[in-house]
């Protein structure tokens, strides 16, 4: 046994009982029994404390109030009006981005574009189960259950944070009517289960900074771990979670057992991409990157296909300055410029307040939104690209929402000195400025009549021959042919040549002769040209494309 734990047992044990001894030492009754026996002392004959004596130095317990159950049903509440919102604007077929490919790897439990989230095709199976509607609608549904339990969890935060339900409403309900994760919330995506994963954290690590127990350590750790089995966008944050972590706990490694266990406990939810190989031998027909083996999983699972877009194009100090005005831009969307100056205060309130705390809200957010124009350097002038990327902003709009909760915190704290004889109607008064970004976002969020996709569909199933071949253009003319196919089971005699961004593996493996390309050797575009010239010279299909391309390979055929 550790001395340090020995001598801990024998200093409390006047005024500790033998269980909470058990507990602050990080050891068993049995052990305590035997270092008392040996002390010649006995425990406390007292009830369980509320608070423990820390055996390893570390930053002192700040006073918190438990949640009342008002304060809980308030975020019911939000979660419940955020939800509803959802719901009724959520969209009731395939809708664009990346909807047809995702719902068609839920519902055959197939592998997605990388990473492959092993986690969202789990859950969204179980959704595709709902007997309600088409199958795409009921996937979309577990974007707006995620997104309303993520505003409810912000609001159980903010809460916790300030003490005040009012605020934590106010705060919640600008993260739930704010456009990006609206607009994520009502189609089949895999974003809004990110924030869900990210506010849980946040309101863990909170938990564990005033409770410091270790059984919030580990579900905070389970959580983060979780987290990557959906988007590998958490990962560069766990560095953040860790940092706040030693400075609160700078001993934690010496803790007999802690830090491992906490690893263990983070590190076993990632056995969940286990499912990326055994789905793949499944042959499915959403077998994204086919990732049988460990290296072609590993590829996926780190995103090898995309690697090449980061770097295509040079960064300069013009480019970089165009791309932070777009970030500005999209974040001034998020809740109206005129209330996002509430998160600017509210950050430098809470960094008053609780500067550890503030920081790794601050850390998030410039690692959301700074550190992804440094990883992604897309293009500033393509509004396509910069429409496809803002939603990786989404966690940084989270963090806002905590910020705006705190400073409204403070104005309502105002208002009730200025005016104490109406402070509660005046307190709700001042936060209902959360209708302002439901009005305004309604009906660009509205997708309840949007068909636009199925009336593509169903354009092109009705007027494609038997067995033709189809080349689409990009993501937004392949992934309906997948859903109809994979959900639908129409037209199964048409081929698609181009599913995962190059020609099918699949496609070339059942045509004797073809050059491979696949997750090994991605093939660039002018090689897959060539491949695709290959196959139109070597196919009785008739071939159909969404686009004009070149054929100057191809002598004697024409569009």
């Amino acid at each position: 046994m550790w001395d340090r734990q020995r001598k801990y047992v024998l200093e409390n044990a006047d005024s500790l009982c033998a269980e909470d001894l058990a507990e602050g030492a990080g050891i068993n009754l049995r052990q305590v029994r035997e270092v008392l026996k040996e002390g010649g002392k006995k425990s406390a004959a007292l009830p369980r404390a509320s608070r423990l004596p820390f055996l390893f130095p570390q930053l002192s317990l700040p006073e918190t109030q438990p949640l009342s159950r008002a304060d809980r049903w308030v975020a019911f509440a939000c979660a419940a009006v955020a939800f509803l919102a959802y719901a009724l604007t959520c969209t009731r077929d395939i809708s664009g981005e990346d909807c047809g490919e995702l719902v068609t790897a839920a519902r055959v439990l197939g592998v997605a574009h990388p990473p492959g989230y092993p986690l969202w095709c789990l859950l969204g199976k179980v959704f595709t189960w709902i007997p309600i509607g088409t199958v795409a609608f009921r996937v979309a549904l577990l974007s707006a259950v995620c997104a309303g339990v993520t505003v409810g969890i912000v609001a159980l935060l903010i809460t916790r944070i300030t003490r005040s339900s009012v605020a934590a409403a106010a705060g919640a309900l600008l993260l739930a009517f704010s456009d990006d994760l609206w607009s994520q919330a009502i189609i089949p995506e895999v974003y809004t289960l990110n924030t869900l994963f990210l506010a849980l954290a946040l309101d863990l690590t909170w938990r564990w900074y005033t409770e410091r127990t270790n059984r919030l350590l580990f579900a905070l750790a389970a959580v983060l771990g979780l987290s990557l089995t959906n988007h590998s966008t958490m990962g560069p944050l766990l560095v953040l979670f860790f940092l706040f972590i030693l400075s609160v706990h700078w001993n934690i490694w010496r803790v007999p057992g802690l830090l491992p266990a906490t690893i263990l406990a983070g590190a076993l939810p990632l056995l969940l991409y286990v499912y990326l190989p055994i789905r793949a031998e499944a042959g499915t027909i959403m077998n994204w990157g086919n990732p049988r083996t460990v290296d072609a999983a590993l590829d996926h699972i780190f995103r090898k296909q995309y690697s090449s877009e980061y770097t295509a194009s040079a960064r300069t100090v013009s480019r970089t300055w165009k791309q932070v005005v777009v970030v500005a831009r999209d974040a001034s969307r998020q809740v109206t410029p005129w209330l996002g100056w509430l998160a600017i205060a509210g950050a430098a309130m809470l960094l008053k307040r609780n500067w550890r705390y503030g920081l790794l809200l601050g850390g998030i957010f410039f690692a959301c939104t700074a550190g992804f124009i440094v990883l992604l350097n897309f293009d500033p002038l393509d509004r396509e690209c910069t429409a496809a990327y803002r939603i990786f902003y989404i966690p940084a709009w989270v963090v806002a929402g905590i910020w705006a909760g705190v400073a409204l915190q403070e104005i309502v704290t105002m208002l009730r000195h200025l005016f104490p004889a109406v402070q509660p109607r005046l307190a709700w008064t001042a936060c209902s400025i959360a209708v302002l970004p439901l009005v305004l976002h309604w009906r660009p969020n509205d997708k309840s009549h949007y068909r636009v996709e199925r009336q593509y569909l169903e354009a092109i199933l009705t007027t494609l021959p038997d067995r033709a071949m189809i080349l689409p253009s990009g993501d937004h003319s392949s992934f309906p042919l997948i859903y109809a196919q994979g959900v639908e089971k129409r037209r199964l005699d048409i081929v698609i040549v181009d599913k995962y961004g190059y020609t099918d593996p699949q496609l070339l493996g059942s045509m004797p002769g073809a050059p491979m390309v696949g997750p090994e050797r991605i093939p660039s575009a002018d090689e897959d040209q060539r491949v695709q010239d290959w196959v139109f010279s070597h196919t009785d299909r008739p071939v159909y494309m969404t686009t004009r391309r070149s054929l100057a390979e191809l002598p004697g055929y024409k569009l």
